[in-house]
């Protein structure tokens, strides 16, 4: 099953105005930028990630908005490129992810996140 993780812009502008039906997101400049949905291949979960600094939090999955981010690792929560490096986001991507890197990236979500684990724990696929 292909999954996702979409791009929420900048941590600290964005992370405290986010909710379950954010569509946009502010710059580090001031301007607006809309979020970008990956596209209809995508059947399994669709995560949410913000930049805060030189790293990208996890901040949501589907619905659920975690009150503790997670720190997204390359070769774990992602596919590693042929270079080696992790994947990068921005404003204008999204990146695909496997099963095992959308489990894990769940499992360490609800981990930090305990309050919200059952919810979190609930969109694995049985």
């Amino acid at each position: 099953m292909l999954h996702a993780i979409v791009y929420y812009g900048p941590f600290e502008q964005n992370f405290h105005l986010l909710s379950p039906k954010t569509d946009s997101y502010v710059l580090s400049s001031g301007k607006q930028s809309g979020v970008v949905q990956p596209p209809s291949k995508v059947e399994g979960l669709v995560f949410g990630c913000m930049q805060d600094g030189d790293i990208y939090r996890a901040v949501k999955a589907e619905n659920v908005i975690v009150r503790v981010s997670v720190t997204i690792i390359p070769g774990t929560h992602t596919p590693l490129k042929p270079t080696g490096k992790g994947k990068e986001f921005g404003p204008v991507q999204y990146t695909f992810i496997a099963d095992d890197n959308a489990r894990q990236l769940l499992e360490d979500m609800a981990e930090a996140n305990p309050l919200q684990k059952k919810a979190l724990l609930a969109l694995l696929p049985a």
